[in-house]
């Protein structure tokens, strides 16, 4: 929901192109927002701000460009830690 509203108010909106089959929100909605589907490199290559269900590893970390902003504060219901 987030995606698609910041896709709507004009924001560069990238979504891993993994994640769109185990989303509820179809492909062609995020297009219909302004979404990008990406790859994992091509969407952190020049991100500003990354958001991300489940709180990143630390390869995750890692992959980063510098200054980038983070944003994880919901837990997914599947993890069981």
């Amino acid at each position: 929901h987030v995606a698609l509203t910041w896709g709507m108010q004009g924001f560069d909106v990238s979504i891993l192109s993994a994640s769109v089959s185990n989303s509820w929100v179809s492909y062609n909605q995020y297009c219909e927002a302004g979404a990008k589907i990406q790859t994992r490199a091509d969407a952190l290559k020049d991100a500003n701000v990354v958001m991300k269900i489940n709180p990143p590893t630390h390869d995750e970390i890692a992959e980063l460009p510098n200054g980038c902003a983070l944003i994880s504060l919901m837990y997914h219901s599947s993890n069981a830690e």
